[in-house]
């Protein structure tokens, strides 16, 4: 018997690789996740958003995520709260890594000129 996805319950999940961005876009659609799951009423955690994911592929930036999602408590705390999710952007972790990103440019003989 074939399924189609309507019939079946099992949820899958799939992150892209890209390395950072890819790790950054996955934070930002977590973060957006977490405010929906929140305005339903729902305990805000992340065992009620993932809780029926059944299987996770991910390569490169979605593996690095998925890892730091899986296996560290402080990171998935920090998702779980809407200031931990603001402030994980602005200025924590990929504020800061913005913040280098953005003060990276090329000198006139073509090499990476390095924020102050």
């Amino acid at each position: 018997m074939i399924h189609t996805v309507a019939e079946s319950s099992d949820r899958y999940l799939a992150l892209s690789g890209g390395g950072w961005n890819a790790h950054s876009s996955h934070a930002g659609l977590l973060a957006g996740a977490m405010d929906a799951l929140a305005a339903t009423g729902k305990d805000n955690n992340i065992d009620n958003l993932l809780g029926q994911v059944k299987k996770l592929s991910s390569s490169s930036g979605g593996t690095w995520f998925s890892t730091q999602l899986s296996y560290v408590d402080a990171f998935r705390k920090q998702f779980e709260s809407r200031s931990g999710r603001d402030s994980y952007t602005t200025s924590g972790y990929n504020g800061e890594l913005r913040k280098i990103f953005e003060g990276l440019g090329f000198n006139a003989d073509g090499s990476v000129k390095l924020p102050p």
